[in-house]
């Protein structure tokens, strides 16, 4: 059962941000740090395997894979991200900064489960 969980925190956040990387609005502005950990905890806690952890748990996820990306990512996936969007559309031109980001995020979302993987074992 651990396993299978953290299996699904590596996979949910890559599968969420390609959901999300449709983007939209002014990509030339940053969403806030809070902002895309908000929209990050709420794609998260929208999944199946990761909304059986505490919200606190989701938090610390959203919170850790925030950090670890803000930086590095661009300013039109972190909105995506920032907005929670769930509609997939890689735009044109823009494939090889998504699979950059997609890679960030993944990364991310690894290194977080193995921070966490006690904590995601428990459920609300």
């Amino acid at each position: 059962m651990l396993r299978k969980k953290i299996a699904a925190f590596i996979a949910i956040p890559t599968l969420a941000f390609s959901l999300a990387a449709c983007g939209g609005g002014d990509s030339d502005a940053k969403p806030s740090k809070e902002d895309v950990n908000k929209g990050l905890t709420k794609i998260l806690s929208s999944q199946a395997f990761i909304g059986k952890a505490s919200p606190t748990t989701i938090k610390k996820l959203a919170s850790c894979a925030v950090d670890k990306i803000y930086d590095k990512m661009s300013n039109e996936n972190l909105k995506a991200i920032a907005d929670g969007k769930k509609k997939a559309e890689i735009r044109k031109g823009k494939e090889e900064q998504f699979q950059q980001d997609r890679e960030a995020l993944s990364t991310a979302a690894k290194e977080c489960t193995a921070k966490y993987s006690k904590e995601l074992t428990q459920t609300k």
